[in-house]
C-alpha cells in the first residue's frame, strides 16, 4: 500500500493506493475526509486489489 498527502493552493488531498492484486486491511474511519475519486463502487474495511481513493482533507478555512 501507498499512501501520501498532496496539497494544491488551500487544498490538500490523501491518496491511498493498494499497488498489489491482493486485499489490504485499511482503516476507512477517517474523519474530517471526503472521498473525491474511488475506483470501486465501496469503500470497506479493505482495499481491494489495485484499489486508489482519493480523499479531500476538509481543513476549516477562515470567513472571509
Amino acid at each position: 500500500m501507498l499512501s501520501f498527502y498532496r496539497s494544491y493552493q488551500d487544498q490538500k488531498f490523501l491518496v491511498i493506493i493498494n499497488l498489489s492484486n491482493q486485499e489490504i486491511m485499511f482503516d476507512n474511519k477517517l474523519t474530517n475526509f471526503k472521498i473525491i475519486y474511488n475506483n470501486y463502487q465501496t469503500i470497506d474495511e479493505k482495499l481491494k486489489p489495485y484499489q486508489v481513493i482519493i480523499f479531500d482533507y476538509l481543513i476549516s478555512k477562515p470567513v472571509k
